[in-house]
């Protein structure tokens, strides 16, 4: 009995000790796709549909798109193919084009009280119950994280500076701001973001 009771406080100590730590909440796209954003082979569709390439560039998108229509994922094709700098960027602008198209939409439907986010519950709970920083990690290319923050009532910090026109100035080394943020989220690649605080 006494064992029992010993490995129910031993269990119960370890959870109360693990969410006294900074929390990490990652993101995939499965946090984004209940919300009508792309998925990867919906993207891969909009890629290969609205991008022409220079003739200069033609031979890799015809690797890209046939390694596509072999079956291989979009990350891998992208990652096995190597494309020009001027194709890449052209990939960067159709993907930011579609995605901002749906993330426009479903900051609308925050805004407008149409949708309430879980994961801005859980930051709520996580900022009551945790330390006072939560670090949110996403692979994703949507704003989600940021809505969720807005929608929990607490603050962030994702790198940019400017209320309206924003500039990626980094992360300050010191702790001497004035502010500290709640929540820190550095773009760390184009397909990667952290968000902590």
């Amino acid at each position: 009995m006494s064992t029992n009771s010993e490995s129910f406080n031993s269990i119960l100590g370890y959870i109360q000790r693990a969410i006294s730590f900074v929390p990490v909440i990652v993101l995939g796209s499965g946090a984004s796709a209940p919300f009508g954003y792309a998925g990867m082979s919906e993207l891969a569709t909009y890629l290969l549909s609205n991008i022409v390439p220079d003739q200069a560039d033609e031979a890799k998108w015809e690797e890209f798109v046939t390694a596509i229509s072999n079956g291989m994922d979009l990350e891998n094709a992208l990652h096995r193919v190597m494309v020009s700098e001027q194709l890449e960027k052209e990939i960067i602008k159709k993907t930011r084009e579609l995605i901002y198209e749906q993330d426009v939409a479903v900051f609308l439907k925050v805004i407008s009280n149409q949708i309430t986010l879980p994961l801005a519950s859980l930051l709520q709970f996580l900022s009551r119950t945790a330390n006072q920083k939560i670090r949110v990690v996403t692979t994703n290319y949507d704003r989600l994280a940021e809505y969720a923050i807005d929608q929990a009532f607490l603050c962030y910090n994702n790198g940019f500076y400017g209320a309206y026109q924003k500039t990626f100035r980094g992360f300050p080394i010191s702790n001497s701001e004035k502010i500290e943020p709640k929540f820190r989220k550095p773009i760390v690649s184009v397909k990667s973001r952290d968000v902590s605080a």
